[in-house]
């Protein structure tokens, strides 16, 4: 599964996900120098969630990098991947990617999760050279922005990433982590460049 040098762009007037690129069943899965960019869903009853690159389903070993991820929008409580690791068992990396400007439109409201990058499985994972930029969530309600959430994995080498203007506007509690470690087996992150704040 190769995918290398296309854009992906435009609207979506749906209710359930909608993905940038997708990736489904494969052994070797290589995702590089691909654009997703100016996602912006219309309609104010989406609760759905967007997904700009996604490993999925079976996919086993997967490189996600030097891809650009930009400009997507939602308006009320959904949940925002910039790239999501979802697939089964195997190695996984994902380096050299720039995920910038994931916002909320001005009608909108609720509980916002936004993701830079979401590694939930793999067995030798890493995460490098990344640069996640002005992921900013506005709500009524408590929202949640990770740049970088670790949830799964035997072992995780997170480092050399910039994450910087992650934030959130209109809430006392937001939840705001530049790296999130919340499982895995064994944890390795070093030299890290983190800024919060919007």
């Amino acid at each position: 599964f190769p995918s290398h040098d296309s854009t992906r762009t435009g609207t979506s007037t749906g209710t359930s996900l909608t993905n940038g690129i997708n990736i489904g069943t494969c052994t070797e899965c290589i995702v590089e120098r691909d654009t997703v960019e100016n996602i912006a869903i219309n309609n104010l009853n989406f609760t759905g969630n967007v997904a700009c690159i996604g490993g999925v389903n079976s996919a086993v070993n997967t490189q996600l990098r030097n891809n650009l991820v930009r400009n997507i929008t939602v308006p009320s409580s959904n949940t925002v991947w910039g790239i999501r690791e979802f697939g089964i068992s195997g190695l996984k990396r994902i380096t050299g990617n720039q995920i910038l400007n994931f916002s909320t439109t001005s009608t909108g409201a609720g509980t916002h999760t936004f993701h830079g990058i979401a590694l939930t499985t793999g067995s030798s994972d890493t995460v490098s050279g990344n640069t996640i930029y002005n992921l900013v969530a506005t709500g009524t309600t408590s929202c949640t922005v990770n740049g970088i959430s670790v949830t799964l994995g035997t072992t995780n080498h997170v480092f050399q990433n910039k994450i910087s203007r992650i934030g959130a506007i209109g809430q006392t509690t937001p939840t705001i982590n530049g790296i999130l470690a919340s499982g895995g087996t064994t944890n390795n992150l070093h030299n890290n460049s983190i800024v919060t704040g919007k």
